[in-house]
């Protein structure tokens, strides 16, 4: 007879992922929302990704129009403000400058 280990709830699963394991997992996970509207969904993640470790595409026209953008962000504890503004400060900056055409929906 083998013993096993606790059953882990998923949120404990996640947990235990790397930096890489949790952008992967976003990545797949809105693979699968493809069905629900996206047309595309891409992983940008990466020292140069302006703020958009996984972009999910409503049109074929991608950045130039409607799109939802994830920053994947992997914390020990709740995110607070201060942090939050920040990333969300990076797409915009990334607009402005011209990387992206137009700000994502979500």
């Amino acid at each position: 007879m083998m013993a096993t280990g606790p059953v882990l709830t998923p949120k404990q699963i996640l947990a235990h992922h790397s930096p890489a394991q949790f952008e992967e997992f976003v990545y797949e996970w809105l693979l699968a929302l493809k069905q629900e509207g996206y047309v595309d969904v891409v992983q940008l993640g990466g020292a140069h990704d302006g703020g958009a470790d996984v972009a999910a595409f409503l049109t074929a026209r991608r950045t130039d129009d409607r799109w939802h953008c994830y920053q994947c962000k992997h914390y020990g504890k709740a995110l607070t403000p201060a942090i939050a503004y920040v990333e969300i400060l990076k797409i915009i900056a990334v607009v402005a400058v011209g990387k992206y055409r137009t700000l994502p929906e979500r």
